[in-house]
């Protein structure tokens, strides 16, 4: 190999390394800022924090995960075993609550349900939403699906020789669930679980809308008070999270479940008569709790109050400011994932696993912390500096990409390890550089399979609010930070209903496109 080939080699690992820094600054700020915590300022700063903030995160994510598993497993199980009234219609329709972010669903609910919500008025019924098991309910609500898209997808890679053996051994459809279908899946509802615990722990807006004390809302109070508890609380939940990524891979791992090559597809059995009835049923009550019943209730409201004079321009400016924001974000995350992915086929895995490691940590923090985080390392620049990267678009392109790195990072290996190992040397061996393999090999293979993945970065950001609250520019609005503010600080759900709507809109609009391009391409993310 020529020594200018070995360069341009070193070139793209040079490249993949430049997201990896800037996803390792959470982790830097709390190793560095932990070293200087005093004890006696850490003992003054805990006389202002909840204690009680523990106990209610750890009770809202396990809530909020066995909801998601109940609802994401079983339905993912039905769809890829039964074909019943309206199948077809519920598998795409139970994937369309991932466009309604949390704090949107728990804003919608408490405001119908309340004493001046639209219900009591018209049935005289009040149902108190605004505690924790309403919280548990309207987070699972928009989360779920994050377990029924992966437990979907390995449902339906199952091999459909198993199934025909134990039918023939004279195995029930239950115990063939419990004994089979679930342990081949594991490992992908794993992955979506860890998904939905990770934005539980995350959420900020729908928490501190409902007045109850996370984790998440606490370090962000507490930041205003004194930093120290600020990044004890940060280093903790980074141990915890390092232990329980270690736990969950070495028990995977230890599984090492496969799936053969060469199977049958699993045959849908059809459901008839009064099976028929219940199950199209039950899926039309989930569909309806958890997507059309908000969407309604938000019509209702954007109807009743309208827009105030002024408020359609302003709706559309804060629109193109959120849209800009998501593609400019997903855009730039995509290619340094790419670029990352691409590095790693050019030097093996060996070289750049320990990469991946250091770029999960902008993931695993909470928003509110990785916020916290950039604000504190701009002060170590010049000053100058910081006023040029502090409080302008830069500054939430590094947050976004921090954040939802991960997200993309995940998909895209995946997408590059479907492909022949060989690939890559092939092309070398007959003298082609790395830039020309990667625009005339593998970007015409995986470019469908790039655009699902930046529609699903797209939605995260569009969605995100916690970042954005507190790292937008000055006088710099976003549908979601409209949607906080009319709510909570307005106390306005009528003046928040549009601006709640779009996000809807705009989320779902991307869901059904990203539906399109895997269905038309054969694509899977799991």
């Amino acid at each position: 190999m020529t020594s200018p080939f070995k360069t341009i080699r070193w070139g793209w690992f040079l490249l993949a390394l430049l997201p990896v820094i800037v996803c390792s600054i959470p982790l830097l700020f709390v190793l560095v800022s932990a070293t200087q915590i005093k004890g006696d300022e850490l003992t003054d700063s805990f006389r202002f924090f909840s204690t009680g903030s523990i106990a209610n995160t750890l009770v809202l994510c396990v809530g909020v995960l066995l909801l998601s598993l109940v609802l994401g497993v079983g339905s993912a199980y039905l769809f890829a075993t039964y074909r019943f009234f309206g199948s077809r219609f519920f598998e795409i329709a139970f994937v369309l609550p991932i466009a309604i972010p949390g704090y949107i669903m728990a804003i919608t609910y408490a405001s119908f349900f309340n004493y001046s919500g639209l219900f009591y008025q018209n049935t005289g019924m009040y149902f108190n939403m605004m505690n924790m098991w309403g919280l548990v309910f309207t987070l699972a609500l928009c989360l779920y699906p994050y377990v029924f898209i992966t437990a979907l997808h390995a449902f339906k890679l199952s091999s459909g020789n198993y199934n025909e053996s134990a039918t023939l051994l004279g195995i029930g459809r239950k115990k063939m669930f419990f004994k089979i279908a679930l342990p081949l899946a594991l490992p992908a509802i794993i992955a979506g679980a860890w998904l939905v615990f990770m934005e539980t722990l995350n959420d900020f807006g729908a928490a501190s809308y409902y007045g109850i004390r996370t984790l998440s809302t606490e370090i962000f109070r507490c930041w205003q008070i004194g930093p120290s508890v600020t990044v004890f609380l940060s280093l903790c939940i980074l141990v915890f999270i390092v232990a329980t990524m270690v736990i969950i891979q070495r028990y995977l791992d230890k599984k090492g479940y496969y799936q053969p090559s060469k199977s049958k597809p699993v045959q849908k059995i059809k459901l008839t008569g009064w099976k028929n009835l219940v199950v199209a049923v039950v899926c039309f009550n989930v569909f309806l709790f958890s997507f059309l019943l908000p969407v309604g209730i938000l019509i209702a409201y954007a109807m009743q109050f309208g827009l105030e004079e002024g408020e359609g321009v302003r709706l559309w400016a804060r629109t193109i400011n959120s849209f800009q924001l998501a593609a400019i974000a997903a855009g730039v995350i995509l290619v340094f994932c790419v670029i990352n992915s691409y590095s790693k086929v050019i030097h093996r895995v060996r070289k750049t696993r320990a990469l991946n490691f250091l770029s999960d940590f902008g993931y695993a923090v909470p928003g509110a912390v990785l916020a916290i985080a950039l604000l504190s390392v701009s002060t170590f620049f010049d000053a100058s500096l910081g006023t040029i990267v502090t409080g302008t678009f830069l500054f939430l392109i590094i947050a976004y990409m921090i954040r939802f790195y991960t997200v993309a990072r995940g998909p895209v290996e995946n997408m590059y390890n479907k492909l022949p190992q060989n690939l890559f040397n092939a092309s070398a061996s007959l003298g082609k550089k790395p830039l020309g393999t990667f625009f005339k090999i593998y970007l015409p293979i995986l470019l469908p399979a790039f655009g699902s993945i930046f529609l699903l970065v797209f939605i995260d950001v569009l969605k995100e609010l916690p970042i954005t609250l507190i790292l937008r520019p000055f006088n710099f609005e976003t549908l979601s930070t409209s949607v906080y503010g009319y709510a909570k600080v307005n106390e306005s759900v009528g003046q928040a209903a549009p601006y709640s709507l779009l996000i809807i809109t705009l989320g779902v609009l991307a869901v059904l496109m990203l539906k399109r391009i895997e269905k038309k391409y054969g694509i899977n993310k799991g």
